[in-house]
């Protein structure tokens, strides 16, 4: 072992921590971006949705500049530091950008910061890994080899550390308000600039493989030329007819290089349905990440963010794919059962749909916790007593709480139809006064819900209640009455589990009035509260629960006195002892957030099987100077697959999100079809014997017959088929891929 790391270029760590580092920035800002544009841009959630994925877009679609800017102009190392200093430009923009200034963060900020990212990511991708192999020489085909498990190691640790630690940033630290998205930016932004200057340290020692001409401009020289002298010679007659259009190309560009870029026309033929299984794989981050925002997330004594779950993609690839290689492979294969490289990519599209109807189910049971929408023509209305005695409420000699309302506690909620009504109100059971009856006209509109505050003063207080369904993300939030006939001023003291109180100040409330609506980090806090006139402070005792998506009202009463305090002289504190009662008006989210774990599960089993399986395939099948080119085309259809998830979220459709998810599923089975069809009519390539798999079928079927598979459709494969596939499979099962990382 020693002997083998004595002869390892030293130099190449640097590579391979340059890669951890980008991916670690890479993850760790995409894994928060939904949720920074939503809650704290304050966009919609379709529309942080489709810059998400456009962002994607972008960054996959850039690998193609990136190599021939390498490959043609300036060579892949000067590629890689160039463009990694505009990606840490972008990250340090998208912190900046994270600082509300004026207590608002813009969207103009994060858009030229995306931008930069993209075209950063992007441009170095086709270039880090070949340029670290460029630095072994032939005889160190050994270190090459386990160069490519160690860089493919660095990726996943990178982005399972990050999809981790930034979500956690994010929620748990307090640096702004409630959030801390500029320390949650930072810190991939200091991992950037640190990885460009590691890469920097070796780069004295550095093999460069000087730049030539870019095998994409001269694929698509030809492929051009090919066209445009096929139509040409066709209308006018000139030429005899070529056996395929491409050799009309000839003489500029030699028939063995034509002959290959046929042989790269046939492949990506394979690659047009694979989009939509990106286009389902990439929502983890958008459309999962914003349903796991409506679900319970607390565990107990550890909080589980909702973009942390993104964490368990890189960990079940590392899981998964060793189980795969070791153990299913080969036991299909003893089994007599073989699973083919395009069968295999079969398998996980399928996968892909299953883990999307599995969300679907999810997203039922989150549907069922939202309270029913209130009609247009109907009020939702709740008696809350703030007042010493029992109440009780009737409408139209209608007792609505049979029981009476008790003190400090509050009724269920009644739907009533929308308008001016009168109510009839008795106060009852208080210690040393009889009771006391009073009529109400109030007025509700419709389609609202309404809190009306009966209270010690003998009147009623109307308040309209705006949050009419759980909050979103892992917050809750609280709007306080003010029970006493003085004005309070008001401070929190927000603490989580693992960090000290932080003061935030609610501000005036009005006797017999409501505070504004605040949010509230999942997590105990206590109240202070200051008289107007005095500037002593009382900190009231009781303790308030906050649960993640909940509405609450808290009610500030004196519980040593039946009445409340008189505004004619200035309250001595010491006499008073105030609390907090805490009513719940919309139940907190009760879907546990790990229910989304087979969903998960599913779906990195199917891009084991689709991702790590098309790579490795593509790479077998293609010449050897197409390699690099194939796989930038395998990139782009991870762009275009985005493409159609900006198009799905930026549609006009009133979709609900169950059936968004299910239009998903529907799209990738039926994708999943027509991808096996076409896959029955490809002839696997032997690239060892540098030719074509053409030969006559043993049995004398036709050519036509000769490209269908015999596990499909019962035909026989000639031998050069079935030796060509047997390569290819032995290729990739050899290989750590996971380009879904990269």
């Amino acid at each position: 072992m020693l002997n083998y790391f004595k002869n390892y270029p030293k130099h190449v760590f640097c590579i391979l921590t340059n890669e951890f580092c980008e991916r670690f920035s890479y993850y760790g800002m995409r894994a928060i971006l939904v949720i920074y544009l939503w809650k704290e841009v304050g966009l919609e959630q379709k529309t942080a949705t489709a810059i998400y994925h456009a962002f994607i877009v972008i960054s996959y679609f850039m690998p193609i500049v990136g190599a021939i800017i390498a490959d043609g102009w300036i060579g892949k190392c000067k590629t890689i530091i160039s463009i990694s200093i505009i990606y840490a430009l972008g990250n340090i923009v998208m912190t900046i950008s994270a600082i509300p200034f004026d207590g608002t963060c813009y969207i103009y900020g994060p858009i030229v910061g995306l931008i930069l990212i993209a075209f950063g990511t992007g441009g170095i991708k086709p270039c880090v890994s070949s340029f670290g192999a460029d630095q072994f020489s032939e005889d160190q085909k050994l270190q090459k080899e386990s160069f490519f498990s160690f860089f493919y190691m660095a990726i996943n640790i990178g982005s399972l550390l990050s999809t981790i630690i930034t979500p956690t940033i994010r929620g748990d630290i307090f640096c702004f308000n409630d959030s801390c998205y500029a320390l949650a930016f930072g810190i991939p932004a200091a991992l950037m600039v640190f990885s460009i200057f590691v890469f920097i340290i070796g780069i004295k020692w550095y093999t460069n493989v000087p730049p030539g001409q870019s095998i994409i401009t001269r694929l698509g020289g030809c492929v051009i030329k090919g066209m445009t002298r096929s139509i040409s010679c066709r209308k006018r007659e000139m030429e005899e007819k070529k056996e395929h259009w491409l050799y009309y190309a000839e003489p500029d560009y030699d028939r063995q290089f034509i002959s290959e870029v046929k042989d790269v026309i046939h492949v990506m033929w394979l690659f047009l349905p694979l989009p939509v299984f990106w286009a389902l794989f990439d929502q983890q981050g958008s459309r999962w990440t914003l349903q796991a925002t409506q679900m319970n997330g607390d565990l107990g004594s550890f909080i589980l963010q909702p973009d942390m779950m993104q964490a368990l993609g890189p960990f079940l690839v590392i899981v998964s794919l060793p189980l795969l290689d070791g153990l299913v492979y080969p036991c299909f294969e003893k089994c007599g059962f073989p699973l083919r490289p395009l069968k295999r990519m079969s398998y996980g599209m399928l996968l892909a749909a299953a883990s999307f109807i599995i969300a679907a189910g999810i997203q039922v049971l989150i549907d069922r916790d939202m309270p029913a929408p209130i009609a247009s023509g109907e009020a939702k209305i709740r008696f809350i007593n703030t007042s010493p005695c029992t109440t009780f409420v009737s409408k139209e000699n209608n007792t609505l709480a049979p029981g009476g309302v008790a003190s400090f506690d509050s009724s269920e909620y009644f739907i009533m139809k929308a308008g001016n009504l009168s109510f009839d109100v008795e106060w009852t059971g208080c210690a040393g006064s009889a009771s006391t009856q009073k009529k109400f006209r109030l007025n509700f509109l419709g389609g609202k819900a309404y809190h009306v505050y009966l209270g010690n003063d003998v009147d009623a207080h109307l308040f309209e209640q705006t949050q009419l369904t759980q909050t979103d993300d892992i917050e809750s939030i609280v709007r306080f009455y003010n029970s006493l006939n003085v004005p309070l001023d008001m401070v929190s003291m927000k603490t989580t589990k693992d960090q000290e109180n932080e003061a935030h100040d609610i501000g005036r409330i009005d006797s017999y009035s409501v505070s504004k609506y605040e949010p509230i980090i999942l997590a105990n806090f206590y109240v202070r509260v200051s008289f107007n006139k005095t500037s002593t402070t009382l900190q009231l005792p009781t303790e308030v629960q906050s649960k993640n998506g909940a509405v609450y009202t808290i009610i500030i009463r004196n519980r040593t006195s039946e009445f409340p305090v008189s505004s004619s002289d200035a309250p001595n504190l010491d006499d008073l002892q105030l609390d907090m009662i805490q009513l719940t008006d919309i139940e907190p989210w009760s879907v546990n957030i790990l229910l989304q774990i087979p969903q998960y599960v599913v779906i990195t089993i199917g891009e084991c099987l689709f991702s790590v399986t098309g790579l490795a395939f593509a790479y077998t099948q293609a010449p050897t100077s197409m390699k690099s080119f194939l796989s930038a085309i395998w990139l782009l259809t991870i762009a275009v697959g985005n493409l159609i998830v900006i198009i799905v979220a930026e549609s006009d459709s009133s979709l609900k999100q169950v059936y968004e998810f299910l239009l998903f599923a529907g799209l990738m089975f039926l994708t999943t079809f027509i991808f096996a069809i076409m896959t029955l009519f490809y002839k696997y390539v032997d690239r060892e014997e540098s030719q074509r798999t053409d030969g006559e079928a043993t049995d004398g079927s036709t050519n036509d017959e000769k490209k269908l598979d015999i596990d499909s459709k019962g035909h026989h494969q000639t031998t050069k088929e079935r030796e060509a596939e047997a390569t290819t499979q032995n290729n990739f099962d050899s290989k750590d891929y996971d380009v879904t990382r990269l």
